[in-house]
């Protein structure tokens, strides 16, 4: 995995070589972002040192501009990476998305960026790209201005799945509002699951007999509220274990801050605070409710784990 962050590490990456560029997000690298990768791979008759880059801007331009909120993704920028990277991509190049950027006009974005920066031969972008001053530009810029660039153009019609178009918010919606994983897994052509922090808790489901770590997900997209059942990858191990994870606020204990805690299966003693852990779910398996008292609830968590041990059982 390469990951060329700002412009003197890209100018010396490209500097003996033209490139085949694809821009994006790339959250979650789904399997639209992959046929763009795989289009760069089969240009026809690229030398062989002609290197894929994917090039991506930080902090997100509509973060930058304020047409939204906070942005919860799917991947860590690193995990971006590695997910473009994996499919081909020789690098991820990584611009700071500031006003300089921001100012430029579609003819300035091309000539700036496209040409000199990354000198490219070929680009690869979606049928809906945007890009330049007020996103005045457009695929129809890019293809006018590539006779004077000397450099191609390929338009990537969106993929689709059962009529709806892939895409990284579609994916959002299916983990936030539907907790479909299914459907997930199907659109990133992988399983989805992400790495958490585990942070200092209220150790009341250790109090209970269920230990449970506590996560941070800093930047990443939140599951839907409910209790789950994931397999969890430790720091350091190939192996996944299973386990519970409850998302939600705990209402038993009249908590209303959110929360995501994992229980894993059949493991005690772990001391993995400040520890990253990887998460995947795999179905949810009830709503979070708020018992009549903490025995009620220790007899459902109880049937949680028998519950989570028949899905993952079913699933492997």
């Amino acid at each position: 995995m390469k990951i060329l962050n700002g412009i003197p590490e890209i100018e010396e990456y490209t500097k003996n070589c033209r490139s085949l560029i694809t821009i994006g997000n790339f959250d979650g690298c789904h399997i639209g972002h992959q046929a763009l990768i795989r289009d760069l791979l089969d240009w026809p008759n690229p030398r062989p040192e002609t290197p894929v880059i994917a090039l991506t801007f930080q902090p997100h331009p509509a973060e930058f501009f304020g047409r939204s909120g906070k942005i919860y993704r799917l991947q860590r920028l690193a995990d971006r990476a590695a997910s473009l990277c994996l499919h081909g991509a020789s690098a991820v190049a990584v611009l700071k998305f500031d006003e300089r950027i921001a100012r430029y006009k579609p003819d300035e974005f091309i000539q700036k960026i496209i040409v000199d920066l990354f000198q490219t031969k070929a680009i690869v972008v979606g049928a809906d790209f945007r890009f330049g001053a007020e996103r005045l530009g457009t695929v129809k810029t890019l293809q006018e201005f590539g006779l004077l660039g000397n450099y191609e153009v390929k338009i990537r019609e969106a993929v689709t799945m059962n009529g709806e178009i892939v895409s990284s918010t579609r994916v959002r919606e299916s983990i936030t509002k539907e907790a479909d994983f299914l459907k997930v897994a199907t659109m990133l052509g992988r399983p989805w699951g992400f790495f958490g922090t585990v942070m200092e808790g209220f150790k009341r489901g250790r109090q209970i007999g269920f230990p449970t770590a506590n996560l941070d997900l800093g930047e990443i997209v939140r599951p839907k509220s409910g209790v789950y059942a994931v397999r969890v990858r430790l720091p350091g191990a190939a192996a996944k274990y299973d386990g519970v994870m409850n998302v939600g606020t705990r209402p038993t204990f009249d908590l209303v801050e959110p929360s995501i805690e994992v229980h894993i299966l059949e493991q005690r003693d772990l001391n993995l605070y400040h520890e990253d852990i990887w998460v995947e779910p795999v179905e949810r398996i009830r709503d979070e409710i708020k018992f009549n008292s903490v025995d009620e609830l220790k007899r459902q968590i109880h049937l949680d784990c028998a519950v989570a041990k028949g899905v993952l059982n079913h699933e492997r």
